[in-house]
């Protein structure tokens, strides 16, 4: 598994897994993504996640979340990703969450940044795209997703938020930028990790847990 940040000698191991991507109208995986969850001394959480698409359409994501400790009310507190896109770009993004609700969001390719841009861009590469990402948003009770989009065509970089409408206890919907758009469905186990469910947008995805070791 790669990452941004190397797990520290203090940070304790608590889980990690691994879902495989299958795209519905091929029935062919295009994607494997791996998180790992560790704690520090004072009981704040780190996620680390990649998303490996290169058997796929050759993307790579590694997002890594910050979760405050329990006595500063375990809340997310700050995201950071880098997203690679062939042959050579890359999309560097950072949110910074305040306890007031607040949201500094920011994205870079090197040539251009973006602060809450809210138009998207048609056709556009959406990031993260991270299952375990939007799980977590939504055990958060978080009303909104962050979002980073690059439209290699159009040389176009943004970042946005996504409304988060919760249809039942394992199924939701996400809207907001443009026209994009997307649904998802899940089952989760009594710790808040989904395990298998799908994903729709102009394209259906199924992801299924296929590795899983905890504390």
């Amino acid at each position: 598994m790669r990452y941004l940040h190397p797990v520290a000698p203090h940070e304790r191991w608590l889980a990690h897994g691994t879902y495989e991507w299958v795209a519905v109208a091929s029935n062919q995986v295009v994607a494997m993504e791996h998180w790992t969850l560790h704690e520090h001394p004072d009981g704040a959480r780190f996620y680390r996640v990649d998303f490996d698409a290169r058997q796929g359409e050759g993307t790579t994501e590694l997002v890594e979340l910050w979760q405050s400790p329990p006595h500063e009310g375990a809340r997310l507190e700050r995201v950071e990703g880098l997203l690679f896109m062939p042959p050579s770009q890359r999309l560097r993004m950072g949110l910074q969450l305040g306890a007031d609700g607040s949201l500094i969001a920011s994205a870079s390719d090197g040539t251009q940044h973006a602060e809450r841009v809210l138009e998207s861009p048609t056709p556009a590469l959406i990031f993260p795209r991270s299952t375990f990402y939007r799980a977590y948003l939504l055990q958060q009770s978080l009303t909104a997703m962050p979002i980073f989009f690059h439209a290699r065509s159009l040389d176009s970089l943004g970042v946005a938020q996504l409304s988060i409408h919760p249809v039942t206890s394992q199924s939701v919907t996400f809207v907001g930028i443009g026209d994009y758009s997307f649904a998802g469905s899940m089952s989760w186990d009594q710790a808040g990790i989904p395990h298998e469910g799908q994903w729709l947008s102009d394209q259906a995805y199924r992801f299924t847990m296929k590795r899983y070791t905890h504390r």
